[in-house]
């Protein structure tokens, strides 16, 4: 009985695996389409190439090109304001509006606020370090979860002290909050906030909280408030776009505030980058020129004149039919595709990925119709 059961749930991953081949293909073959749909219809295809040098850290002409569009369309979309799926109004002044509730008794100008969170490993860290952990059962200890023991965060603290203190600020920190002084003589407030209330899933917190009580009463810092620099990129911050750099040198310990159920951690400090754009580095000419001439953004030509083009081999495992998917031929012929035989030529390579993904075989189209075929004829007979 549960054999039969498995074997229908099977069937239904069959049918809906072939739908969503179906659905493909009858995108791909319709004759209708503009370049700029088509372009975005094939993204996804063509970005497997760049995802094999990014993983590998090669900045070739893809690669820049796919960074600069996607810091195009970030900086684009955080100027709209979405109201439904079909409707959103550009408002030029988004970016400066907030409803953060901060301290600022003395009504400073509000330079930027920047949220603080972990930063796990990047992909290639993260593939890396799975290479290396020993992968026999009860010896894994890799945990895609867990924060990496750098315990890196948005926020980048530099201590000048030989010494490890003995409550790193920025895993507490929620949020920062930079306000102006004194712009003309470089005189900046940094303030952390860290909550009041310990977390009872992390003992440490109820450590941290009373020091910072303690430091808040004496009026003295001590190993957990001694800093010296502060840099981040901003990331969903107040004021700037994603890739803002700051670089803020010089700190001293001011003073600690309660305040919204937080404890405000007060720093003087000086500028040392004030809003250097990491992005500046990544213009491409190439796509630049693709916006202007409104040309199809997946259309990337290699400036390197030897370069192999991107065409993978898919082999029948059955019957050893041979299928070569080749980008090119995709983007030249899939727009101007009229019927489902000249279609199959270009898409039976999903049929190929479709099988193996399903079935765990590489297979043709028509070798993994007989394959089904068998299977519901298997399942009728059990039945």
């Amino acid at each position: 009985m549960f054999e039969k059961i498995k074997n229908i749930f099977r069937s239904i991953g069959i049918f809906f695996a072939f739908g969503m081949k179906a659905a493909d293909e009858q995108i791909l073959h319709s004759g209708t389409f503009s370049d700029d749909t088509n372009s975005g219809i094939h993204q996804e295809q063509n970005e497997h190439g760049v995802a094999h040098h990014l993983l590998k850290g090669e900045v070739t002409q893809e690669v820049q090109e796919l960074a600069y569009r996607t810091v195009l369309v970030d900086r684009e979309s955080q100027s709209y304001e979405v109201y439904s799926p079909m409707k959103a109004v550009k408002t030029p002044k988004k970016l400066e509006t907030t409803k953060a509730i901060i301290f600022n008794e003395e009504n400073y100008e509000v330079l930027l606020i920047q949220e603080n969170h972990p930063i796990g490993d990047n992909v290639l860290e993260a593939l890396n370090k799975i290479k290396e952990e020993d992968m026999e059962p009860g010896k894994n200890t890799f945990d895609i979860g867990k924060i990496p023991p750098e315990h890196r965060f948005t926020i980048t603290v530099g201590r000048s002290g030989l010494f490890r203190p003995r409550y790193i600020l920025e895993e507490y920190t929620k949020k920062i909050v930079c306000l102006v002084e004194n712009k003309e003589e470089n005189k900046y407030i940094l303030d952390f906030y860290v909550s009041k209330y310990p977390d009872d899933k992390k003992y440490k917190t109820k450590g941290f909280v009373r020091e910072i009580e303690r430091i808040m009463k004496d009026g003295r810092g001590s190993d957990v408030t001694e800093i010296r620099t502060v840099d981040f990129i901003t990331s969903h911050s107040y004021k700037f776009f994603d890739g803002i750099l700051f670089k803020f040198t010089n700190l001293k310990f001011n003073s600690v505030h309660e305040f919204d159920g937080n404890y405000v951690i007060r720093y003087n400090a000086e500028v040392l980058d004030n809003g250097q754009d990491f992005f500046d580095g990544m213009y491409s000419e190439t796509m630049a020129k693709k916006y202007e001439t409104k040309a199809p953004k997946d259309c990337v030509i290699s400036i390197d004149p030897n370069a192999k083009a991107d065409i993978r081999k898919y082999t029948c495992s059955v019957c050893g039919k041979e299928v070569f998917y080749d980008a090119s031929e995709m983007d030249n012929k899939a727009a101007s595709l009229e019927n489902e035989e000249n279609g199959s030529e270009v898409t039976e390579f999903m049929d190929m990925e479709t099988s193996e993904q399903t079935f765990g075989k590489m297979m043709c189209k028509e070798c993994m119709l007989k394959h089904q075929e068998e299977l519901m004829k298997k399942l009728i007979e059990e039945k």
